[in-house]
């Protein structure tokens, strides 16, 4: 399987814009044989997707946008993810919406009531066989991390809490090799690509440095810190390593503290 992630920063409620934009990531990533294109969490949300659930006509809106942009797509092989937020009961929960083949699907609310139907965990993470690989989509990496389903090949980590200087784990790619990430996919045998957004959303910056580790701990790309990229990975369990590795970015609280206030400065 061949994974792409669209580390891109948009304004916050241009819902059309946005698609607009997810259609070139795809058609873009189309090109370059991927299966999977993943968007990061606060595009369409934000980090308060409640506040945004509210507005009247807001989960309306936001439904038929992506149902228009999947009939768009439905040329294309690729399957693309989208975080959004979903009402249940009064209550805002964060979502994956799936697209392909010219359809919307809702990963987690459309397990929920069968779930709790079948006496399941209702919060279990969902799993996708994509390309011939089984994906499981988390928006909390410490929670799902250790219950993930037998015969995952790739955990997506959809990072929602943004930059914070005293935490590397927040600055992406930087916190390769200080052992956050990559004893987790050697013991764990099981890829995991960090989908990190990069922009100022509401009162909170995000600095990117989207990446990919492979089952042997391995750092097999990473995207740029404060800009824009489109990273695309082959994803293969248990495949020797014939390309080179790449290099991560050198955490320096001060030179991403400045990059942040920057980031945010130009968005707000």
């Amino acid at each position: 399987m061949k994974l792409g992630i669209a580390q891109i920063d948009m304004r916050l409620g241009d819902i059309e814009g946005i698609c607009a934009r997810m259609e070139r990531q795809v058609r873009l990533a189309a090109r370059q044989g991927v299966d999977l294109l993943c968007a990061p969490t606060p595009l369409m949300m934000g980090t308060y997707p409640g506040a945004l659930a509210e507005f009247t006509g807001f989960a309306d809106d936001l439904a038929a946008a992506l149902a228009r942009l999947a009939e768009r797509i439905a040329d294309t092989s690729v399957a693309c993810v989208i975080p959004g937020v979903v009402s249940i009961e009064g209550n805002s929960l964060f979502e994956f919406f799936m697209l392909r083949e010219g359809r919307v699907e809702p990963l987690r609310s459309g397990l929920l009531r069968f779930r709790v139907a079948h006496g399941m965990n209702p919060w279990k993470v969902p799993v996708l066989d994509i390309a011939g690989a089984r994906v499981a989509f988390t928006f909390d990496f410490e929670r799902d991390s250790s219950e993930l389903p037998a015969g995952c090949d790739l955990l997506l980590y959809f990072q929602a809490t943004g930059f914070d200087a005293q935490d590397v784990r927040s600055a992406g790619a930087a916190c390769y090799g200080q052992g956050h990430y990559e004893e987790w996919a050697h013991s764990s045998g099981t890829w995991l690509g960090y989908v990190a957004p990069v922009g100022a959303y509401d009162e909170t910056v995000f600095t990117g440095g989207s990446f990919v580790i492979d089952d042997a701990a391995r750092l097999r790309a990473c995207a740029p810190n404060f800009e824009e990229s489109l990273l695309v990975q082959d994803v293969v369990r248990g495949c020797a390593c014939t390309d080179e590795l790449a290099v991560p970015p050198v955490y320096d609280s001060l030179a991403w503290t400045w990059g942040a206030l920057r980031l945010y400065v130009r968005d707000s």
